[in-house]
């Protein structure tokens, strides 16, 4: 899979796209971290991987992309890492959190009933 793509789908989709500064990637050796300024996973990936070739390329990609059925493998065959990010982990509740100051003006955070989950999971103020 890999091989089809690195050989068929880039030469197609990214071959006449140019690279500036491409040179001053080393071949091989220390740890290179690529950002792209693309807001889409398919477009960034598929340029670093054709302007890098010649590297062992693993991406970090969102954990919540990595459990759709055709990303995830794929993601997988690269050797993704799956990083889970906040607001795939966010989610409405039900419950009251209010907030006040005390006389020391430090601020008191108040969790009142409901089904909230993640940091006050199992806490009860």
């Amino acid at each position: 899979m890999r091989f089809l793509i690195k050989n068929f789908i880039i030469k197609v989709f990214y071959s006449r796209i140019s690279y500036v500064g491409r040179h001053h990637i080393p071949p091989k050796g220390e740890a290179v971290i690529f950002v792209s300024n693309h807001p889409n996973q398919f477009v960034d990936g598929g340029n670093i991987i054709a302007a890098v070739h010649s590297r062992k390329i693993r991406f970090i990609t969102a954990a919540k992309s990595m459990r759709r059925p055709v990303i995830g493998p794929l993601a997988k065959s690269f050797g993704a890492v799956p990083v889970e990010r906040s607001q795939d982990l966010a989610y409405e509740g039900n419950g009251t959190i209010t907030t006040s100051t005390d006389s020391d003006g430090k601020t008191i955070v108040k969790v009142a009933g409901g089904s909230f989950d993640g940091l006050v999971k199992g806490t009860k103020l």
